[in-house]
């Protein structure tokens, strides 16, 4: 499912609320998720800098205290990782539904939430994207 960030509410207003859902899509400003293995309603991954806040598709220049937050809904039932890209190369895992990394490079930064899911014998446990983010760009 695509789960689309909106600047505030639908208000039932069909042209308002089609304008919000086209700006928002073409600002990259939306994640995918895969809804059967958990509601991911209340997940946030942003870029915070000196007190704002921005949103996945942002371009935003590189500072000293730019970093990258990470809040799941909630830890999921199985195990489960949060997996930042930058540049198309993992560069950190973690297993903590809450994470704060700090951005020293410039790149094009994504956030992939995996979770292993128990599979019939011979599998056992399989690595399943949960979550997958547009890309947050950092440049100079």
């Amino acid at each position: 499912t695509n789960h689309v960030l909106l600047p505030s509410e639908l208000t039932g207003n069909l042209a308002s609320d089609r304008q919000k859902i086209f700006n928002a899509l073409k600002k990259g400003q939306f994640y995918l998720a895969f809804d059967a293995l958990g509601d991911p309603k209340g997940f946030v991954a942003t870029i915070e800098d000196r007190g704002r806040s921005h949103m996945m598709g942002s371009q935003v220049k590189l500072t000293k205290t730019m970093s990258l937050n990470v809040h799941l809904p909630g830890p999921p039932k199985n195990f489960f990782e949060i997996v930042v890209y930058r540049n198309g190369e993992r560069i950190k895992t973690i297993n903590d539904p809450d994470v704060t990394i700090p951005i020293t490079e410039t790149g094009i930064y994504r956030v992939q939430v995996r979770i292993a899911v128990p599979m019939p014998l011979p599998d056992a446990n399989r690595w399943i994207s949960w979550i997958y983010t547009n890309p947050f760009y950092v440049t100079h």
